[in-house]
């Protein structure tokens, strides 16, 4: 497969961005777990299947980009997004997705309180 100098440079680009998407969702789905697990067994399939479904997504993507052209270069430079996002992004990313979650599971917990109260005065008459 012989490519120009610039489907070379948006092939390694592409590698390095599945990467870098690879590892932003792992941080999305440590996030959303949270970091407690009392039951080691659960904890190991979760992350199973989520490794599936990363591996799924981030091949879904070559596929799409390069055609999923699998070579020694791909695993390289997803490595490398990989490397470049746990060093530099992965702080920021997590502190934003916590700030985030919290304040969308209180929104959510307030309006759905305020749901059963509008309830609660139209079916039990409660003033």
């Amino acid at each position: 497969m012989i490519l120009s100098i610039y489907e070379q440079l948006i092939f390694f680009v592409s590698n390095f961005i599945a990467g870098v998407i690879a590892a932003a969702l792992f941080d999305l789905y440590r996030v959303l777990l949270g970091f407690e697990h009392p039951n080691k067994i659960i904890m190991f399939l979760e992350d199973i299947l989520f490794l599936v479904l990363d591996a799924i997504l981030v091949f879904i993507f070559l596929l799409y980009t390069n055609e999923a052209y699998i070579n020694a270069y791909v695993y390289m430079f997803i490595i490398f997004g990989l490397c470049f996002y746990i060093k530099f992004i992965s702080p920021l990313f997590v502190n934003v997705a916590r700030k985030f979650t919290y304040y969308l599971l209180k929104y959510v917990r307030i309006l759905f309180k305020f749901i059963i109260y509008v309830f609660e005065c139209l079916f039990l008459n409660k003033k």
